[in-house]
């Protein structure tokens, strides 16, 4: 099953490559480069945050956002409070991670490197080991940027960690990335984002259907929390 699946420990050169505890000279960095990026992102993108107050809440829980532009994970580490960001992990593919101008920062920026030959049942005890451990876990559900904006299938391991991990889930929508630096452009332009937070969700409000037949739970959870982030995409254009 997977929960036997997702309880067997991570390999230990895995383990040693995630920092769990940060001193205070690297928490310093994050502060800095955060602030740093946070005011060129407000100069060229007027980028605005709505809900913010939806990551007050204590971890571990997983961030789940749309994907559509290069500008997605660095909006996200941004834009997230102080306290949040500390304790947050980002979840990528490992020939971005291992790209010689992120390199040096993948431990100083917590990025967990998932290498795309990787099975489906390791890269979901790496994300369990990072949640119990009590941390934060910043995942793009579609697995991939979108070439033309619009939101993509999720993948159902988003819907497996859930249900595994039982933890609480903050769904976010980024609007107007993908026109400042979509997939197929060298470099951005200047273009208004903005980043909208939903409330946190549980996985007993994720595993709610209307269906009266057997149904696949996690397959479910992963329609349900699509459909939340869908929702705020709507928000957005009302």
């Amino acid at each position: 099953t997977w929960a036997e699946r997702l309880s067997q420990p991570i390999k230990e050169e895995t383990k040693h490559a995630i920092v769990m505890h940060q001193n205070l000279l690297e928490k310093a960095l994050n502060i800095f480069f955060l602030s740093v990026i946070r005011f060129l992102f407000f100069l060229f993108f007027r980028v605005k945050v709505k809900g913010a107050h939806n990551l007050s809440r204590q971890g571990p829980m997983i961030i789940c956002a749309n994907h559509a532009s290069y500008l997605d994970g660095p909006l996200l580490f941004c834009f997230l409070n102080s306290q949040c960001i500390l304790n947050t992990y980002f979840l990528g593919l490992k020939a971005y991670f291992d790209h010689p101008l992120i390199i040096w920062a993948k431990k100083l920026f917590r990025f967990i490197p998932i290498d795309k030959n990787m099975e489906v049942s390791e890269s979901l005890q790496i994300c369990t080991y990072v949640l119990k451990s009590g941390k934060n876990l910043c995942i793009f559900p579609e697995g991939r940027r979108s070439l033309n904006g619009t939101l993509q299938p999720f993948k159902k391991g988003i819907g497996i960690l859930i249900h595994e991990a039982n933890v609480a889930v903050i769904p976010v929508y980024i609007n107007g990335a993908f026109q400042a630096w979509p997939p197929y452009r060298i470099l951005p332009k200047p273009h208004k984002v903005t980043i909208h937070i939903g409330s946190p969700l549980s996985l007993q409000a994720l595993s709610v259907s209307t269906s009266t037949e057997s149904i696949d739970n996690y397959a479910n959870i992963m329609h349900n929390l699509r459909e939340n982030v869908a929702l705020l995409e709507r928000t957005i254009a009302e």
